[in-house]
């Protein structure tokens, strides 16, 4: 991906760990909802414990991880309680980034779930905003890549 024009904000980028080993909970939490353990290993959806400011401890999350060009960009956490969290200071770029190259169409969907079901559907080029619906998406669509601006949208 080639970014449209320059920034001098530097932003905090997470350490890629490789862990994409599931456990067989949270592999049955996800085939509960339609999507497939090949969905999941090939989003790279990974799991550990994480700091959660709402219920302010560690607890064990699902860690949807954001690429550009393979390098991690950001994570978002999710708890069983549905909580969530991004990094600190990490940018913020479409979810699933990455499928869209190659493609000339992309689905732009609300959520990572939503992302991960239409890929469990064999719709290959597919991205969710990073903060599902409470983003505010014409701020954020102003700053997309050159690949979504060419490309034919579809709104979930």
């Amino acid at each position: 991906f080639k970014r449209k024009g320059s920034t001098d904000k530097v932003y905090n980028k997470p350490e890629w760990k490789n862990n994409i080993l599931l456990s067989d909970n949270a592999v049955k939490w996800f085939e509960a909802r339609g999507i497939s353990q090949k969905t999941l290993v090939k989003a790279q959806i990974t799991e550990d414990v994480e700091w959660m400011p709402q219920v302010s401890k560690e607890v064990n999350t699902i860690q949807f991880n954001y690429f550009i060009n393979n390098e991690l960009i950001n994570i978002k956490y999710r708890d069983g309680r549905k909580n969530f969290k991004l990094v600190k200071g990490a940018e913020k770029i479409f979810y699933n980034l990455d499928s869209t190259v190659g493609h000339d169409y992309v689905v732009i969907v609300e959520g990572e779930m939503d992302a991960l079901s239409f890929m469990d559907a064999k719709v290959d080029s597919v991205v969710s905003v990073p903060n599902g619906a409470t983003l505010n998406r014409t701020k954020f669509t102003t700053r997309t890549y050159t690949k979504i601006r060419s490309g034919s949208m579809f709104y979930n």
